[in-house]
Formats: structure tokens, C-alpha cells, sequence
């Protein structure tokens, strides 16, 4: 099991605490301090850009009430990690798998959240559609294949995960403004419409295709 996520953790810490009673006596009230106190350090090491200020709560455990300490751990804002979203683990999903259908629950099932989760936490992030995303992506992909090699386009138009040719050439119109054939060979061309469909994407992190 993986460290608890303080974006997540910490609001809900602080509500349950407040809805339960405080330990009724002071040998109980010791142990649930050290047990919140490893939880607040566990997370500490999962959110290094709260982690002083998690310290700083779990070594003043010892002191206040369990009201005060409730309110303070739910006040807490800690932004949630970048490896640790949904958001992130579907684009590590999506780069690595784009030459393949890429189907919502095959997705979602992946990264271990709801489609609605994963669709939501998505666009909210990244400003576009899993959809769109693969879209771009595979037409980068299908630039980069005919500016370098000479592979038909129906090949490159499988290996990048387009499976039909003719979606691939009506993306290439709408969002490249030509037929893929007026990039062939040319890698100013290709990268000019790489930076034309997405200048906020970068190409790093996406796998390299091999047409076999």
C-alpha cells in the first residue's frame, strides 16, 4: 500500500476527528496522538512542499485539544502530488498506450479510479478531453513517422493508433491543414504543425512507434 495522499487525507483526518468524541482517557488519548503523528509524517514524505509544515503539526501533537488540532489539520491545504493524481496516472496511461484503443474503462481500470473520475480530473487538468489528447498525440507521432521515414501512410496510420486511415487524414485536415503527404519528408514542415495543433504539449514522455 502506498503513502496516504495529504491532498486528500488531511481534510477528511480533520472532519473525522471533530465527529467523534475526545479519548476518553489519558493513556488512550497518548497512543491516538502517536498514531496521528505517524500518519502526518507518512504523509510529509508524499507532499515535500508541505512537509515542514506537517512536521511542524505532528511534533506539536502533544500539546492543545483535539478540537483546535482537528480544525488545524483541516484547514491545511496541500496541493495533490503531480504522481499521485488521476490526472497524471491517466496521461502516463495514455503515453504509453496511444498506439492501442485507449477505451475509457480499459483507462480507468488502470489508474484505479471511476471513468467519471478519470474524465473529470483529466480535462480539469490538462484543458482538453482524453480524446482530444490522444488525437494530438498520435497525429505528433504520425508528423514525426513521414517527415523521417518512408513508411505508407496507411502503416503509420496503424502504428500510431488511428487503426482507420480515413480518420487519420480528416484530423490531418482539421487540425494539421493538410493531407499527411505534404509532410513527408519534411521535418520543418512537421515540426511548424506539431507547434500549430498543440504548442502547450510537449513531445517528452511519449513512446517512440517502430513499425514492424
Amino acid at each position: 500500500m502506498g503513502e496516504p495522499d495529504a491532498h486528500t487525507a488531511l481534510p477528511r483526518l480533520g472532519r473525522m476527528l471533530q465527529a467523534v468524541s475526545p479519548p476518553p482517557t489519558r493513556v488512550v488519548d497518548l497512543c491516538a496522538r502517536q498514531l496521528l503523528e505517524t500518519a502526518l509524517l507518512r504523509m510529509a514524505r508524499t507532499s515535500p512542499e508541505a512537509a515542514g509544515e506537517l512536521v511542524t503539526v505532528a511534533a506539536n501533537l502533544c500539546e492543545g485539544d483535539w478540537t483546535t488540532m482537528a480544525e488545524e489539520l483541516e484547514s491545511l491545504r496541500v496541493a495533490p502530488s503531480p504522481s499521485s493524481s488521476v490526472a497524471y496516472r491517466t496521461k502516463q496511461y495514455l503515453d504509453s498506450n496511444y498506439r492501442t484503443p485507449c477505451r475509457l474503462v480499459d483507462v480507468a481500470r488502470s489508474v484505479g479510479a471511476s471513468t467519471r473520475l478519470v474524465t473529470q480530473d483529466f480535462s480539469a487538468s490538462y484543458g482538453r478531453s482524453i480524446h482530444q489528447y490522444l488525437i494530438v498525440v498520435r497525429l505528433k507521432t504520425a508528423l514525426d513517422l513521414l517527415a523521417s521515414s518512408d513508411e505508407k501512410v496507411t502503416s503509420i496510420a496503424t502504428a500510431v493508433g488511428f487503426g482507420n486511415v480515413s480518420v487519420m487524414y480528416r484530423h490531418f485536415g482539421a487540425l494539421c491543414g493538410a493531407s499527411p503527404g505534404v509532410f513527408r519528408g519534411s521535418r520543418p514542415e512537421a515540426s511548424a504543425a506539431k507547434a500549430r495543433i498543440d504548442p502547450d504539449l510537449p513531445d517528452t514522455n511519449v513512446g517512440a512507434v517502430t513499425i514492424l
